[in-house]
């Protein structure tokens, strides 16, 4: 991802599996990547204990691997009830109550590119994905 190569971000490498998880949960594509840019500057704050990408559960939660971080966080802003059917600055508003959230997220996907479909396709929703695969 362009966006994060740019910058120097470690989660450049994870650009697939944005776009992958993305798709299969049929998120905007910018989303994750926005997220994961203000909560550990694409990767460059990630703490290496838990892999979190996201700051999920208060930066607390602990994944296997940074993949599957992105595709368990892409699920529960899907399908949890309690962001399921919510428009995106509802979403991002659940997601951090702070009032500037939303729009510094919504800003970054901006930047990130159009909205649109990913560039990978639906073929994405037909993946193999194992949460236990470490990171690319």
């Amino acid at each position: 991802m362009e966006f994060f190569q740019a910058r120097g971000c470690p989660a450049a490498t994870l650009a697939e599996d944005f776009l992958i998880a993305s798709d299969r949960h049929a998120l905007d594509w910018r989303l994750l990547p926005g997220i994961c840019f203000i909560e550990t500057t694409g990767g460059k704050s990630l703490s290496n204990h838990n892999l979190n990408l996201f700051g999920w559960g208060s930066g607390k939660r602990r994944f296997m691997s940074a993949r599957s971080g992105i595709h368990t966080v892409a699920q529960q802003l899907a399908k949890s009830k309690l962001y399921r059917g919510k428009n995106l600055a509802s979403v991002l508003g659940t997601y951090n109550r702070h009032p500037r959230y939303a729009a510094r997220v919504q800003a970054v996907m901006r930047l990130i590119g159009p909205a649109g479909p990913s560039k990978i396709g639906s073929w994405a929703a037909n993946v193999p994905y194992s949460s236990n695969l470490t990171p690319k």
